[in-house]
């Protein structure tokens, strides 16, 4: 039997020293508070309702009990990640970082390529085309419409999305890529924005996102991207359009108000929310910009964002580090349709097979184990049979099925038919256990073979090999542009900072009127 792999689900700053950025040592030193929630607590004694990270139920914070408190300087949660979002510069992060941030702007701009072909992409040119009565600054990709940076922002955000390959930020999963890139390059055009800003913006998107989410679980009420996305969405758009530091805190207030995202429906429903989130969240920006105010303590207060929206404390100690291991890090890639939730078994089935020469035929049974916490997603563990394309990509079982079956998952077709006979034999093999664990990524994978060897691997991260750029855009890209230019664009990504004006870069995507 094979020693399992264990993969360590995340590297911390004392063993990646890379990860440090010369802002590390100040923002730890920036203190939080959440004066408003003292006053909501009712404790006269001045001890917490709640430590931090711990969850209330959402039906007593509705009611306005406190959820947190901090011993640290007085700030308003909305302004410290106003302060962040200003004071943030390119060179504040490492290399690493800055390479994550072309490389997926490279992988979004592939999808929305690939997106602008389907049925929602060209709903949403159609949409967009009638928001625009003359043409305005930025890109619609793939196409020779341009319109204002709103509509350009949601198109660009739907075609992203089309194909459900979008990336995933953990633990939150949430989806950063389609809030932050659509947004950065549409108000980076009406902006002259170089590319040195766009980069900046987005690895800020990601880093509030991300640690606005720390330690946050919605009980699946809601998918997470509704009510946290905004404020990634917003403060691209704020750092970008040059907001003050309290302008910004009010954009931010703005995001707040403008939270929502109902589970209800499938995971590709209601189609169009994220380009709606990507357009509203510019709109929070002009409207703060302008001078509309919102409540300072609008994050933390009785009846604020986190006690009402969330049901939770706000994790103070995660937004006071914000900078610090930059979130962008552990941005996920789907390189294959599905659920990033599957990626870790799946990937770990593959390297069963690959690395053991094992095909259907030798294969007696699979058995995954995976957190309890999937009993709450129930699509990522059904054994089917499933009614929708959509459910069955999501599905482990599924993909593990097709993955015994042809050696790989990547046969569009399959998705298409997943209810056939051969299919169903393969799912008869397939068992899934739900155990405890921490990381709701893990995954540990046992092939038992028909000769009674068994082989068994483990992990909780998964890094697809670097992207080939231009191939990635080619992909479907050449039916829209020349494959010269996508090749062009792939190589001005490469050297981003050297862009002066985003608006040359983006010509590259746009089809001669």
């Amino acid at each position: 039997m094979n020693k399992p792999d264990v993969i360590r689900a995340r590297t911390s700053v004392s063993d990646n020293p890379k990860t440090l950025t010369r802002r590390s040592a100040i923002i730890g030193g920036i203190g939080l508070t959440t004066p408003v929630l003292l006053q909501s607590c009712g404790n006269t004694d001045g001890q917490t309702a709640a430590s931090e990270g711990a969850p209330i139920a959402t039906s007593e914070a509705r009611k306005g009990t406190a959820v947190a408190t901090s011993p640290m300087k007085e700030k308003p949660l909305a302004t410290h990640i106003a302060d962040y979002i200003f004071d943030a510069k390119l060179d504040d992060f490492s290399i690493a970082v800055v390479e994550k941030a072309k490389e997926q702007l490279i992988y979004h701009a592939g999808l929305a390529l690939s997106g602008a072909l389907t049925k929602n992409g060209r709903q949403a040119v159609a949409i967009a085309g009638s928001l625009t009565r003359a043409p305005g600054p930025s890109t619609v990709i793939g196409h020779s419409l341009k319109t204002g940076s709103l509509e350009a922002a949601f198109a660009n955000s739907m075609f992203i999305r089309a194909l459900g390959r979008d990336d995933v930020l953990f633990p939150s999963a949430t989806h950063a890529g389609l809030l932050t890139y659509p947004v950065a390059l549409a108000v980076g055009e009406q902006f002259n924005a170089a590319g040195d800003d766009i980069l900046t913006a987005v690895i800020v998107g990601y880093e509030v996102l991300g640690k606005m989410t720390v330690n946050v679980a919605l009980d699946r009420l809601r998918r997470p991207s509704m009510p946290f996305g905004p404020f990634a969405s917003t403060a691209v758009a704020a750092k970008l359009m040059g907001l003050s530091r309290e302008q910004i805190a009010s954009a931010i207030g703005y995001a707040a108000d403008s939270a929502m995202g109902l589970k209800a429906g499938h995971e590709q429903q209601p189609t169009h929310i994220y380009g709606l989130i990507a357009r509203n969240s510019i709109m929070s920006a002009i409207i703060a910009k302008a001078g509309g105010e919102t409540s300072p303590t609008i994050l933390e207060e009785q009846y604020g964002y986190y006690p009402t929206v969330v049901g939770m404390p706000p994790p103070l100690k995660a937004i006071e580090n914000l900078g610090i291991e930059p979130e962008i890090l552990r941005a996920t890639q789907k390189r294959y349709p599905g659920t990033a939730m599957n990626i870790v078994p799946i990937e770990l089935l593959r390297s069963i097979l690959m690395e053991n020469k094992l095909g259907s035929s030798a294969v007696d049974r699979v058995e995954i184990e995976l957190p309890e916490d999937r009993s709450t997603f129930n699509t990522s563990i059904s054994p089917g049979p499933y009614p929708t394309r959509t459910q069955a990509e999501s599905s482990v079982v599924f993909q593990a099925a097709i993955m015994l079956r042809d050696g790989d998952n990547q046969n569009s077709v399959r998705f298409d038919h997943p209810n056939v006979p051969e299919i169903r034999a393969e799912i008869e093999k397939i068992s899934v256990r739900l155990i405890r664990h921490s990381n709701d990524r893990y995954a540990r994978l046992t092939v038992h073979k028909k000769d009674g060897t068994i082989f068994t691997k483990d992990g909780a991260h998964h890094d697809f090999p670097p992207l080939d750029g231009k191939a990635w855009l080619r992909k479907d890209g050449e039916t829209l542009l020349p494959g010269e230019r996508l090749d062009q664009f792939a190589a001005s990504v490469r050297r981003m900072e050297n862009v002066r004006n985003v608006t040359s870069l983006m010509s590259l995507l746009a089809a001669n009127a």
